[in-house]
Order: C-alpha cells, then structure tokens, then sequence
C-alpha cells in the first residue's frame, strides 16, 4: 500500500504504476495539469517529503532552491514508496458558497460546464431563486488545459473518452449528495448542462475528433434531453443545451438567453474571455458568432509564475509615485500571477515604455521609465522581475508576454472578422459586454492599453458577470428549452480558419497599439 499525507490528512492507495499527481486527484485535491501530466509545464510544483525520485524534469523545471526545499512536479513523481507527506497551502477540494437555507423537495440543478470551471447552482423547481452554489476546477483539466489537448487525449479511444467524461459525472453526482445532505430534498428533477461543443460531446460520451476538423461536423445540434440513468446522473432528467457550431456551444446559448439581445435590438460585441473565447457581434436582429483559440494563458497556463486565481496569486497590479505596486488574493505572500494580474502588469509594460508595441522587451538604457532596472537577462532571455524575497523571485519572461498575445491576439481577431461580417466598425458600437467569472476581475483601462479593444470603446464596456449559468437557470426555471433552440438557429456561425485574410487580421491584432 501507498500512504499519501496531505496537510495532515491520511489516504492510502493499492501500488501501481501512478503518479503522485494521479493519486491526489483520486483524494479529490486539484492539482493543475496544463500539460496533460507530460512533464513540461512546471505547473503542479509541490512540496514532498519521503522516499521519492528527483528526476531531470524536475531540476529543469524547478529553481534550485526551490528544489532544496522539497518542490517536485507532481505529475512526475511515479516511484511511490512507503508513506509519502504532501504539503498543499494553496489548494482546496472545493469552493463552495451557500446562498441561504431552504426547504424545498424537488430542486433543479444548472451546470456551467466550462473548460477549466465548473459553476453548479441548485434552486427549487418552482422557479424559486438560486439557494446554493459552488465552483471548482473541471476535473479534465488534469489531461490538458484547453479542448484541443483533450481531443487529443481522447484520439479515437472510447475508453479514454469514457474515463474524461467520468470525472466530471463523478463531480456532479458528488455535488448532488453534498447539497442533498444539507438540504434534505427528495429529488433532482432537472439538471441543464450549458458548455462548449466539445466539452458536451464529451459530457455526451461522443467522439468529439470530428469537431476538430473539416467539416466540423456535429453529432447534435438542437438541445437534448437524457434520463439521468443514461448519463449515470443522479437525477429524473438532463438537458444538454443546443449548439451553434463546432467551436460555439451551449454556453453561448445560455449567455445569450440570459442577456436577450434580441429584446434590445442594438449594436453589440459581446464576448466571453476566457480559454476557449467565445465571441457575439449583434446588429440589430443579426446575430454573428465565433470562438477564438485563446489557450490558457489567462488562466495562468503556459506562464512561467502563471497560476490560478487562489490565494497568493497577485491579481492586480499599478503604477503609484513611480512605483509598481502589486495585490495579492487574499494578501498573502507573491505565489504568482492569475489571469488579471497579467493582464494588469503587461498593460504597465506598455504605458511605462518597457515593452514596445510588438511586444517585445526593451533593452533597459532604452526605457524611461523607474521599472528600467527591473529588466534583467536569465537563461538568455529578457525577464522584468516582478517580485523578490530571500526565498523566491518572480518574474514574466519575454516568452510570457508572446504567450499572452497569442491569446489576445486571438481574441481581437476574432472581434475584428464578426465585425466585418456583421458589416460595422467599432465606432458604430453601441456597447461592449464582457460576460464570465474572469471578465469581472479585468480592469477596462488594462483591456485598452494592451489592445484587446480600441480606444473608441473605452467609455462603452459593460461587465456582466457569469451570464452563462444565469441563462441555464433562467431556461430550466422557465421551461425555455424552445426558445433555446431558437436562438442557437438564429446565430450565424463563423469558422475563423476558413475566412480569408484571417492570417493577416490574426497578426495585426497580435500588437500593443489601441
């Protein structure tokens, strides 16, 4: 037997060839693996003590001393021996928020299935309001921070799509004991599953390969209903949300259902910034859509201190008497840097002069600004150091802030194409809506100085929060499930690859100016 340690808390496991990585996940603790548990990404640094292996992966990876203090990648860690103490200060089995007590019987739940979360709300079926709500890392996260690694993980075998979609069928009936237990309701009548064309494939246990290429084709369209039984869903029936296409799912449906931009015809962009970014251009009753290939980088994946947004992670930053000034979640110590964190420091970059609009770092004698002497070389490369103790420094490198405009690029290219399609400039823009958890935590000024929008929008953005588990519970609560399919039949999808001049659109977004 194995006999893993965390914080204290005892969990044995049978011998095999797992890895560390493996084994906290089964206990339920969110390791994150952007990488797919290959080794490569450095993310899953965690403090061990016992009788385990330090590999080459693990000296490449991990700063010396941080190496001398016990740090090894968790997904590398296979030779478990014994008993092994793990050390996790920054990592929760769940978040939860509990809205208020009630006593209800039948209750409905809505899931907003996305890429790296998972947002659950239960409410009663009698359209009563939402009473319970929780969020937690999607368990697939552990084979690939966006869809395309997770396809292909999958790569054509059922028995890997079976163990994907396991985790998160594991996830919810998990979270349907838990609210029962405190509760005490009879049944879930209804449950809606609101996610991106791949993530409801997978949900579906459908091969989603055939999205990833031409023709991109769908195994459903219209909205779905299941027995529970059939998913192995702990409840009466599921609602799987229609699609719009390959690339744009459930979860734009929902948004839209809960935002009504047909009511109030008007000229919009409406996007979520996330992973898998997904993008609305309104004109009037036309209603054109998209999704942009961000990657993880606002999530924090692919940075070399990049993290979630937990406690540690600095999640702003500014300018104050000349000085770069940071806030931490939870004020805590510098772990690293969550999504709008970055997004903050890279727009201090640019208006300080440190980085040019192509986004490269400057020399230091060619910077007039204080943060001159952050700028430093390390392994080669030009690095701005963000923070420094006896114990640890922190820091973007200049391939941080490449990786960081591959995502905004994406983005802004995206907006630009549905632009042009929807026939309007962004000055004809009525309002600019920023829908999701992580649009709330941007900073207007921050999207303007990196160029996610122009100047001409700056007074025109509107935060809308998580609008997409909004809409579920607004189309379970009131039996909206045709109106769904209407609206996803009334957007007109658009497939960035096959528009011509995309290339050229994608690199010219990929720059600093406004």
């Amino acid at each position: 037997m194995i006999e893993i340690i965390v914080n204290g808390k005892r969990y044995s496991f049978p011998e095999g060839r797992w890895s560390l990585a493996d084994l906290l996940w089964s206990a339920g603790y969110e390791i994150p693996l952007p990488c797919a548990g290959l080794g490569n990404c450095g993310k899953c640094q965690i403090k061990v003590r016992g009788d385990v292996e330090i590999l080459d992966s693990d000296r490449k990876l991990i700063p010396p001393h941080r190496l001398s203090e016990g740090y090894l990648l968790a997904c590398r860690v296979r030779k478990l021996r014994g008993s092994v103490e793990v050390e996790l200060p920054n990592v929760e089995r769940r978040k939860k928020i509990e809205i208020e007590e009630v006593k209800v019987e039948r209750v409905n739940a809505g899931v907003d299935l996305g890429t790296t979360s998972i947002v659950v709300n239960f409410s009663p079926v009698e359209r009563g309001r939402v009473f319970y709500s929780s969020s937690s890392l999607n368990p697939q996260t552990r084979y690939g921070a966006d869809v395309i690694s997770r396809v292909t993980y999958i790569g054509g075998d059922n028995s890997r799509l079976q163990k994907m979609r396991q985790g998160v069928v594991e996830y919810l009936n998990g979270e349907i004991e838990s609210v029962r237990e405190d509760i005490g309701f009879k049944k879930v009548e209804l449950v809606g599953v609101a996610g991106n064309s791949i993530m409801e494939h997978i949900f579906l246990n459908l091969d989603p390969s055939p999205l990833t290429r031409f023709p991109f084709t769908l195994s459903f369209k219209d909205g779905v209903f299941k027995r529970g039984e059939e998913l192995g869903i702990s409840a009466e029936k599921v609602f799987i949300f229609p699609l719009v296409g390959a690339y744009v799912g459930g979860d734009t449906v929902a948004l839209l259902m809960d935002l009504e931009p047909l009511k109030k015809p008007a000229r919009r962009v409406i996007v979520d910034i996330g992973t898998n970014g997904e993008i609305v251009v309104q004109n009037g009753e036309n209603l054109f859509a998209t999704a942009a290939a961000a990657g993880p980088a606002f999530e924090g994946g692919n940075i070399t201190f990049g993290m979630r947004a937990e406690n540690g992670a600095i999640e702003r930053f500014w300018m104050e008497d000349d000085r770069l000034k940071y806030r931490t979640i939870g004020n805590l110590p510098p772990e690293g840097i969550c999504g709008s964190g970055l997004m903050d420091l890279i727009a201090v970059l640019t208006e300080e002069g440190v980085v040019d609009e192509n986004g490269a770092i400057r020399d230091p004698m060619e910077i007039d600004s204080p943060l001159f002497s952050r700028v430093k070389e390390k392994n080669g490369e030009r690095i701005f150091l963000v923070y420094r103790d006896v114990k640890r420094e922190i820091y973007v490198t200049q391939k941080d802030i490449r990786e960081f405009q591959l995502a905004k690029g994406a983005i802004r290219a995206g907006m630009e194409v549905l632009l042009k399609k929807a026939e309007l400039s962004w000055q004809d823009i009525d309002e600019v809506i920023i829908a999701g958890a992580f649009g709330s935590y941007l900073m207007p000024d921050s999207l303007i100085s990196v160029g996610m929008f122009p100047e001409d929008v700056r007074n025109r953005i509107v935060f809308t929060g998580d609008a997409v588990i909004r809409g579920v519970n607004k189309v379970l609560g009131r039996d909206l499930f045709d109106e769904a399919n209407r609206m996803a039949r009334k957007v007109k999808y658009v497939e960035l690859s096959l528009e011509e001049g995309f290339q050229e659109i994608f690199l010219s977004s990929l720059s600093f100016r406004r």
